[in-house]
């Protein structure tokens, strides 16, 4: 197959042609300072998730708007993929003719847009693309590139504006209500959308661009996330000890739009521990998309296991930065690392270095109360680590889960930042939920321990459902729920795990003290359906 490789100065395009059949395209954030072990990193994972690996591709061609790249690609296919990769430069071939007064100043980009252009029309046309700058090019009826012209970004021209035009603010780039506008004063944008180094721009563009009708937010709107299609605005977060491949497969079913997985030791998987890799990185084919969390604090281990998680099919990487659980934070991983930016950023990069995947970061506001170096911390994640995105459980590490989050501080990421930030903590019930989602602006919504047991609050969020689940629902989730343990675990394991479980469902049947003790000493599970399905529940007092 023929590699074609589009690095644009936001995103790189790939796409692998069989004769002239696009079979696979992948696309990822543009970084200007990636080697070429790093881009071969990155090919391989792509390429490993579609079946396909470096002796699939036979040839490959290269258009660069960013110059210094030019020479690690071609370094990355000689080293690779074991030939020279050709480049769209002056001198090359192309059967077009350019009728400039210096041919040698035409972009790469231009002229490959110019002649695959022709050679589908096979008569003269404009070709207009849309990017950090809009290029516009003319291509006569005899095949010739007659001139062009080139433009600022939609986003260039709104920045400008913005700091030109002092009353104007920043706005979304997002369908309008209408064509003609009744107000000068629209609802200021939720974030910036330029960043100079982040290769996560390309993506935040992306979601802040999509379509919003009537100009009205709603948790079912889809989204882009370092570029993964994420179908609506409510997500699973990571459930330590909880979240494994059934947890998120329900919360699936149910509706989330995204789930995480439980935290997962990146020394566990480098060291390659049979039951972290069997367990813990199991994935259901119905889950996508999926991110794995991550923790640890060697960059070179994490980088490791960041690598082994790609094999996995996961869409993205979600790397640890705020639990506060003792035993985690005295290694320098989770909530330790708040107070260590310098490692924080190093395993960013690394993960994303070593995966390929796009990377995000769930984190905390800060250790202790008293002070913000979490969200100090975002913006190097973003800066220097090249994060697709964040989410700020906006309590110190310190509080648990006690106390009432602060929601204004999730409002200055989103306003400040131009990747994609979610908000988690304090999300209980829907009534909740709405009211962080409304405060913040964020771009989605991590539900936690609201949703334990209570896997219809995600259909209830996205408007499939008003009623509260039936007995028999709760009944029927449960048992799934079990068969589910039984198949991850075995039958032995899986009656002690699944006690953790029985209280959430429980609460939800209204089941007495009597029932949850006897849930709990069930020894098999024979016995705890035995109680499950007796002909009435004893109630609560």
């Amino acid at each position: 197959m023929l590699l074609a490789v589009d690095v644009g100065n936001t995103q790189t395009h790939l796409g692998a042609f069989r004769e002239d059949e696009l079979v696979e395209h992948w696309r990822f954030a543009t970084v200007r300072d990636s080697t070429a072990d790093e881009l071969g990193a990155a090919l391989r994972n792509l390429l490993a998730l579609r079946g396909l690996g470096f002796d699939d591709l036979h040839a490959s061609i290269l258009s660069t708007t960013v110059p210094q790249l030019s020479h690690e690609w071609e370094h990355c296919a000689d080293r690779y993929l074991g030939h020279q990769m050709t480049v769209v430069a002056p001198g090359l071939k192309t059967g077009m003719p350019i009728r400039m007064e210096n041919p040698r100043e035409l972009g790469p980009d231009r002229l490959v847009n110019a002649v695959a252009a022709y050679e589908r029309f096979q008569g003269p046309c404009i070709v207009v693309d849309f990017g950090t700058a809009n290029t516009f090019d003319v291509v006569s009826g005899a095949g010739e590139y007659l001139g062009g012209i080139i433009a600022l970004g939609i986003e260039i021209s709104l920045e400008a504006l913005t700091e030109r035009a002092a009353r104007l603010p920043k706005v979304d780039l997002e369908e309008p209500r209408s064509l003609i506008g009744k107000s000068t004063i629209a609802r200021p944008s939720t974030r910036s959308t330029t960043c100079s180094r982040s290769p996560a721009c390309a993506s935040s563009t992306i979601a802040t661009a999509t379509p919003n009708i009537g100009g009205m937010r709603s948790l079912a709107d889809s989204w882009e996330l370092g570029g993964v299609r994420i179908p609506n605005r409510v997500v699973l977060a990571p459930l330590a000890g909880i979240g494994n491949w059934f947890v998120r497969l329900q919360a699936k079913r149910h509706g989330a739009g995204l789930v995480v997985s439980e935290m997962v030791s990146s020394f566990a998987i480098h060291h390659r521990n049979e039951r972290t890799l069997r367990e813990l990185l199991r994935v259901h084919p119905e889950e996508h998309p999926l991110a794995i969390q991550l923790f640890g604090h060697d960059p070179e281990v994490m980088r490791s296991a960041a690598a082994r998680v790609a094999e996995t099919g996961a869409d993205l990487i979600d790397l640890n930065m705020g639990c506060p659980v003792p035993k985690v934070c005295k290694t320098g991983a989770g909530a330790a690392l708040l107070e260590d930016p310098v490692r924080a950023v190093e395993l960013a990069r690394a993960a994303r270095e070593g995966s390929g995947l796009p990377v995000t970061v769930k984190l905390r506001t800060s250790r202790a109360q008293g002070d913000r170096k979490g969200v100090e911390l975002a913006f190097r994640l973003v800066e220097d680590a090249g994060v697709a995105g964040l989410t700020l459980h906006p309590r110190a590490a310190s509080q648990r889960h006690q106390g009432e989050p602060a929601y204004a501080l999730v409002r200055e990421l989103v306003e400040r930042l131009p990747v994609p930030v979610l908000v988690s903590g304090g999300l209980r019930d829907a009534e909740r939920v709405r009211r962080a989602w409304s405060q913040t602006g964020a771009e989605a919504v991590m539900l936690a321990r609201g949703s334990l047991g209570n896997p219809w609050l995600f259909a209830e969020l996205l408007g499939r459902r008003s009623a509260r689940p039936t007995r028999d629902e709760v009944l029927d989730e449960l048992d799934w729920v079990i068969r589910c343990a039984v198949d991850h675990l075995g039958p032995d394991r899986a009656a002690r795990y699944l006690r953790k479980f029985y209280p959430w469902y429980a609460e939800r049947l209204h089941a007495g003290r009597a029932v949850q003790d006897a849930l709990q000493r069930a020894s098999t599970i024979a016995e705890a359906r035995a109680v499950l399905h007796r002909p009435r529940l004893p109630a609560a007092a």
